[in-house]
């Protein structure tokens, strides 16, 4: 029994578009296979099980936005339910996301959280 991993991606808005639909590939499969040419012309691949790995992304892609959200929501901050105001983040980063990455990409997103 494999025990879950994490892997840090950070600053993943300065990954080429293939890095992000090679992410697609291995949370589609839960697999990420890699091809290896051994022997002359027989080629060998061999996978890793992603299944139990927590994927977490950074992006400095959103920073000023983020402090206007910050600016405009300043009397939400204080005295908020704090799940609903991670709610309101959330969403508000997922249209901002979509401009950004594709929309497949950033709907395969669980959660945007501010930090």
């Amino acid at each position: 029994d494999r025990k879950p991993a994490v892997i840090l991606l950070d600053e993943i808005e300065k990954a080429d578009r293939k890095v992000h639909e090679s992410f697609l590939n291995i949370w589609d499969r839960g697999e990420w296979v890699d091809k290896k040419l051994k022997y002359g012309d027989s080629s060998q691949t061999h996978g890793v099980d992603c299944s139990r790995m927590l994927f977490i992304m950074t992006t400095n892609a959103f920073d000023d936005q983020v402090f206007d959200l910050a600016a405009k929501n300043k009397r939400m901050l204080s005295g908020s339910d704090p799940g609903h105001l991670l709610e309101m983040w959330d969403t508000q980063l997922r249209k901002r996301a979509q401009t950004r990455f594709s929309p497949y990409f950033s709907g395969r997103v669980d959660a945007f959280i501010p930090f």
